[in-house]
């Protein structure tokens, strides 16, 4: 306790003079004048004040922001004086002989080199070379010549203009976990769910149906839009849920169906007397597989549900949402952001979701409407069940012409059908964390705007890199997790 409270001391905290400002220091306890006249508690009291100003809603933001802001100096304090101090070397390096000039073609090629001075040059291995090329790419220079790279110079302070281009995609994380444990711990007001109800698509299974069954344990009513009201989904929801809930039959790729689901549940609102608080796009299907393997039907089916269908429930929903200023989460996808192979039109769709959710946020401020995304990773859903997608895979390749099949080989298709296998089998069958992300987009009062579920912070922090990383970088892993997957290669290729 006593180490801690010496760097308390010397942090430059003033959660002291917050807390002296907005408490009165006990009897029988000296107290000292902070600035704003406010009074300090003495040391061995901060503390026991800090716990007790945490516990006041109004005041735990100002709490969050000046304990991390103290965190962050003290820490980095030493590290950026010392970057500061070699400022000199963070540049773009200096490179010789550009072997891609035309005008050296057929003259004797020049060693490339980094030149620091005061440093020697030595002859490096491989370890070296990944340095040299990282370092080219991270900074931006421009006519390095791989097989060129054969001299480097070495010195413990080479490392740092890597280590400092490094430190520009871990800033956006650093800050990201800093604003998302301050809105966790210090902004966890809900909402009053009395007279408010959410109308929810694609309630037959997955993520859906659990969020419908959460919410009503809450005390929300739950208007559950399922494609088929006599499923074994639509089914459950009825005997496991309380007499609030109503199936409302809903076919998101159908105009006619949107707008009667849309007048049943004014209906229903109107009938229990309550108001429409959230809507959650949830519906979404998974189809298609290369962008030359899949059929148009493949592009269109992902289009019209996870894209067109979100767009036409919105817009059949926004009068309601308008008059209680509520709120729209969209289901979207971590492949929305980040592009991958053999997921082409499933990718093409959640991109679009993306681009419409946030063009929407921009859109709705004026109506006071908050919108929310939510980016999950792969869960083990009905979208990742190997069973299903063994159909659509033999749907999909049942309608290629003889000219793909030849050029393929039957060997790829069946090598193709375990590869996928083996990578929807990595699928997380953790779904409460995806359920805990959309109940908390639907019932704070401050939501984030996107919510991003992972399985476990090794996955966060892996999938964060990759979705910052250069093209290049990025590719290479693609095809690293190829490997493992086994993926095949066609015939002719």
């Amino acid at each position: 306790m006593c180490s801690y409270r010496r760097w308390w001391e010397h942090s430059g905290l003033s959660i002291g003079w917050i807390g002296g400002a907005l408490h009165r220091p006990s009897q029988g306890t000296a107290s000292r004048v902070g600035p704003g006249g406010g009074a300090t508690p003495p040391r061995r009291d901060r503390f026991r004040r800090l716990s007790l100003l945490t516990k006041l809603p109004q005041r735990r933001l100002v709490v969050g922001i000046e304990f991390w802001r103290s965190v962050f100096c003290t820490v980095f304090r030493g590290f950026v004086r010392y970057v500061c101090d070699l400022s000199s070397f963070i540049c773009s390096f200096n490179v010789e002989g550009d072997t891609h000039n035309t005008r050296n073609r057929g003259k004797t090629k020049t060693p490339m080199s980094f030149p620091l001075q005061g440093h020697k040059k030595i002859q490096r291995g491989p370890a070296l070379y990944f340095f040299a090329l990282s370092c080219t790419v991270l900074n931006g220079s421009r006519g390095l010549d791989a097989s060129n790279v054969r001299y480097l110079m070495v010195s413990p302070l080479d490392g740092i203009p890597l280590l400092f281009s490094a430190l520009n995609y871990i800033s956006p994380l650093k800050i990201t976990t800093f604003v998302s444990f301050t809105k966790k711990r210090f902004l966890n007001d809900t909402v009053d769910a009395t007279d408010k109800a959410v109308f929810i698509t694609g309630c037959d299974t997955g993520f859906g149906h659990l969020l419908a069954k959460r919410l009503d344990s809450k005390g929300y009513q739950v208007l559950a839009g399922c494609l088929s009201p006599d499923s074994e989904g639509a089914a459950e929801l009825r005997k496991w849920c309380s007499q609030r809930l109503r199936i409302i039959p809903l076919d998101v790729t159908q105009e006619e169906s949107v707008n009667n689901a849309a007048k049943l549940a004014e209906d229903y609102l109107r009938k229990d007397g309550r108001t429409l608080w959230c809507l959650v796009n949830n519906a979404g299907i998974f189809r298609g597989i290369s962008a030359e393997l899949s059929s148009m039907e493949d592009f269109k089916g992902c289009m019209e549900v996870n894209v067109f269908g979100m767009i036409r429930v919105t817009k059949a929903l926004l009068p309601l949402l308008k008059k209680t200023k509520g709120r729209v989460v969209n289901m979207t996808s971590i492949c929305g952001r980040i592009a991958l192979r053999d997921l082409t039109p499933y990718s093409m769709s959640k991109h679009a979701a993306v681009a419409f959710n946030d063009c929407l946020r921009q859109e709705m401020k004026v109506w006071d409407i908050s919108v929310v995304s939510l980016e999950p990773e792969m869960f083990k859903t009905r979208l990742t069940n190997d069973e299903v997608a063994d159909e659509y895979i033999t749907a999909t390749l049942s309608e290629l012409p003889a000219s793909v099949e030849e050029t393929y080989g039957k060997s790829y298709f069946e090598a193709f059908r375990k590869s996928k296998a083996t990578f929807l089998s990595t699928a997380s069958p953790n779904l409460r964390v995806v359920v805990k992300d959309l109940e908390s987009a639907v019932t704070l009062k401050y939501p984030n705007y996107h919510y991003r579920p992972r399985r476990s912070f090794f996955f966060r922090f892996i999938l964060f890199w990759f979705e910052v990383m250069p093209s290049y970088f990025r590719d290479f892993f693609v095809r690293i997790v190829a490997i493992l997957c086994r993926g095949p290669k066609p015939i002719a290729a």
